[in-house]
């Protein structure tokens, strides 16, 4: 396997099968529609060329019945039906599968042996009618073959000598191609990895990005014809492949054979360079102007991992020429001739069988290309590449660090302004406040770069939602709002789990089957809405349901037979803390346990979480209406704003993330309940806890008339922290304590202040469990 392409395919493979989840389930709710069915078709194919280049025969195999089956639909031999909805999903899971094993380095545990026959037999009569399709190497040629010219004879005689095989390996590339120039230097390239390519025609180091459709390449190697074969067909974006032996009559040395090709080969050059301008016509892209997503979609296609060509992709723009707004290739200096300088000629010109065999469109001679046309702008190429995660990682270390020293510059600024008053000092202030600002936009692009809009985390839910409405008899309608609220891809892989229960655990708790629905004055078919937005320096993410909401009577019963809470405690809960115990290890309202829910785990695994994404939930529901999970959640974990708290002389760190307020109160306003130290905010009753009890830092009254409290809140608790003293907000870059110390309770890692000194960060969702923080009580 080439393991350097793994990771390349691994991402183009979940791209795909992102595209093929998306696509079927729009065929299932829009039914046949030609683009999705070419959508799906393209999709296969990719997986199918890439597959089969990187060795995993039984993805190639399946891709390839998938894409045959998607073939009969296109052209109207087949019908779109619930059936085949359901066959294209299965196989579509078993991809998935195949997917999870490669990227574990499993064995292939799917069988695929039962999905293909299915596959194949689908929608005729006869199991075996559709297992007769044609070879590739029953088709015919699409042209004659180039006498060879003396050197290539001799080459030739050589590889026979060496006891290697020579194949004619005839390739037409598929029609949907955009930029076949580019496909057509990847083929070349991989035959070359494979084997050796004496002859190609044309060569692609001269193709503009419209190219030829149909190449013809001289191929020697150890392979056997049908392995080749195999190898061809596996290509992307490749139509058709025809492997023949080179005949010994061919071998023969000529001296007219090389005026023979060389003629051949400026025929299709010009006729490639009529192609072009007859498709840059027909697309409307005249004078070179091309979309971002046009162009990003066929570089990610021609950058793909099938044909082993990914660097020479990359390497290979240059080298190819220029095309002016008529689709005309300009040649680039330094260009061989033969190449783009043999495009821009008249067709009629080149002779030979080539040019006989051209297709239609392309006998017509080249215009030559005007003024106009050239200086018109070459096409735009794609804006986008594919950089490291652990690149872009090392960036933000980098920027942290930086932000680290701002801080620092501005505390020696201050430093300096106190003991001194003269121009340098005003100068150092200058210089800092520029720094500040250079390094805050710095600092916001390269958090730019990790953010990821969350619609790749939402389209992972119309799927789940179609296959849970069906398990469990219900019809569900999904709204997915603020998919392109941009979230740091770190929090997007840790947020997926929490929302999928909380998905599963409103369809199946939340929503109630049409027949209750409907007897309740409702619509039979309930709506489950998703929904993120930026809210201040957070992103908040909602998940509503307009199902029966919560019963704090049921919850209380549940708890009491699973034995988490005893009759004392259901006595003293409020109607909110009944609702809460949700959130408690163990508790589930199901009667039965099934595929969905009822085990018992779900919502406490969704607090934790969350607690540990310094994230807060919360929970609004109506019986009879429905309920709503509120998700709060940073930005980004890397860089968060902090306050800075003082204990004991010591400065800590508190996310301002998990603060709600802060608050100044009066001694006697903290009261005592059964042993607790309270305060009642707003009707609220808060427990007080003072950080030093905690942190074993000795304590001193405050000699001030007011104590300073800093509310805060994890998941659904919130407790009020006594500290000495308010420092202000900053910046805060967090720092693991590393190996040596490893995880302590309380502190979520370190941070280095202005002064140099180190701060620890308070890890609040632990202080709260070991404080005593308790749910709000009304």
């Amino acid at each position: 396997m080439l393991s350097e392409y793994r990771e390349i395919f691994l991402e183009e493979l979940e791209e795909q099968l992102q595209v093929m989840d998306g696509e079927i389930l729009k065929l299932e709710q829009s039914g046949e529609s030609g683009t999705v069915i070419q959508s799906l078709f393209r999709a296969a194919h990719t997986i199918k060329g890439s597959s089969a280049a990187m060795g995993f025969e039984e993805m190639k195999q399946l891709t390839h019945e998938m894409e045959h089956l998607l073939d009969r639909v296109r052209s109207g031999q087949l019908a779109v039906s619930g059936a085949l909805i359901d066959l294209l999903f299965t196989a579509l899971d078993i991809l998935k599968q195949l997917k999870r094993d490669i990227v574990g380095g499993e064995p292939s545990s799917a069988d695929i042996s039962d999905c293909v026959r299915a596959l194949r037999s689908f929608g005729s009569e006869d199991p075996g009618l559709d297992g007769d399709r044609p070879d590739a190497e029953e088709m015919p040629a699409h042209r004659g073959k180039p006498s060879l010219s003396l050197d290539l004879g001799l080459r030739v005689q050589e590889r026979m000598e060496l006891g290697q095989k020579l194949f004619w390996v005839d390739i037409r590339i598929a029609s949907e191609c955009l930029i076949r120039g580019a496909r057509a230097y990847v083929i070349h390239s991989a035959l070359n990895e494979h084997g050796d390519v004496l002859l190609a025609d044309p060569e692609p180091e001269g193709l503009d990005e419209e190219g030829p459709g149909d190449l013809l390449f001289l191929y020697a190697g150890n392979q056997s014809r049908e392995e080749l074969q195999v190898f061809a067909d596996g290509l992307m974006e490749v139509e058709r492949a025809v492997v023949e032996p080179l005949a010994q009559e061919e071998a023969a040395v000529s001296g007219a054979g090389a005026a023979e090709r060389d003629a051949a080969s400026a025929g299709n050059s010009a006729a490639a360079a009529v192609n072009a301008a007859d498709a840059a016509d027909a697309g409307g892209r005249a004078g070179g102007v091309m979309s971002a997503e046009e162009s990003a979609g066929p570089a990610r296609s021609t950058a793909g991992v099938g044909d082993s060509g990914v660097a020479a992709v990359n390497t290979a723009g240059p080298a190819r020429s220029a095309v002016n707004a008529g689709g005309v290739p300009v040649e680039p200096a330094g260009t061989a001739p033969g190449t783009a300088r043999s495009a821009a000629a008249p067709a009629g010109a080149a002779g030979g069988p080539a040019a006989a065999d051209a297709p239609p469109h392309a006998t017509a001679p080249a215009s030559r290309p005007s003024a106009e046309d050239a200086s018109a702008p070459a096409k735009a190429k794609s804006p986008t590449i594919r950089v490291s995660v652990e690149r872009l990682e090392h960036l933000m270390n980098l920027v942290g660090e930086l932000v680290i020293d701002q801080t620092r510059i501005h505390q020696v600024e201050r430093t300096q302004r106190r003991r001194f008053a003269d121009e340098t000092v005003d100068e150092l202030g200058d210089i800092a406040d520029h720094l500040s600002r250079i390094i805050g936009d710095l600092q916001e692009s390269v958090m730019k770069t990790r953010m990821l809009p969350i619609e790749q985390l939402f389209n992972r839910f119309p799927r789940m939602i179609r296959d849970l409405s069906r398990m469990l008899g219900k019809e569900i309608e999904l709204v997915l709002e603020g998919k392109d609220t941009e979230l740091d891809r770190t929090l997007i892989e840790e947020i997926a789990d929490p929302l999928i229960h909380l998905i599963r655990n409103a369809v199946d708790h939340g929503i109630e089957k049409p027949e209750v629905r409907t007897l309740s004055g409702k619509n039979a078919g309930g709506v489950l809405t998703i929904r993120a937005a930026h809210e201040d320096n957070q992103v908040v993410i909602y998940v509503q349901d307009d199902g029966a909401g919560i019963d704090p009577a049921r919850m209380i019963r549940s708890a009491l037979e699973k034995g988490i809470i005893t009759r004392e405690e259901a006595g003293l809960l409020s109607e909110r803390e009944a609702v809460e115990l949700i959130f408690r290890p163990g508790f589930s309202t199901a009667s039965t346990v099934s595929d969905v829910s009822g085990r018992g785990v779900g919502m406490d695994i969704v607090r934790s979480h969350i607690e540990k994404l310094n994230g807060l939930i919360d929970i609004e529901t109506r019986l009879g209406q429905g309920t709503c999970f509120k998700i709060k959640l940073p930005l980004t974990l890397a860089i968060i704003v902090g306050l800075q708290v003082k204990l004991g002389g010591r400065t800590f760190i508190v996310p301002m993330s998990n603060i709600a307020e802060i608050v100044r109160v009066n001694p006697d306003e903290i009261r005592s309940i059964q042993g607790q130290s309270v305060i009642v905010l707003r009707n609220q009753v808060i427990p007080v806890a003072r950080l030093h009890d905690y942190l074993q830092i000795p304590y001193t009254a405050y000699p001030g008339s007011h104590i300073p409290l800093v509310i805060v809140g994890s998941a659904e608790k919130r407790l009020a922290l006594v500290v000495d003293e308010l420092i202000g907000n900053q910046e805060i870059v967090i720092k693991s304590l590393g190996p040596f110390i490893g995880k302590v309770d309380g502190i979520a890692g370190a941070t280095i202040l202005g002064d140099g000194n180190v701060a620890l960060i308070l890890e609040i969702a632990s202080i709260i469990g070991r404080a005593g923080g308790q749910s709000l009580l009304p």
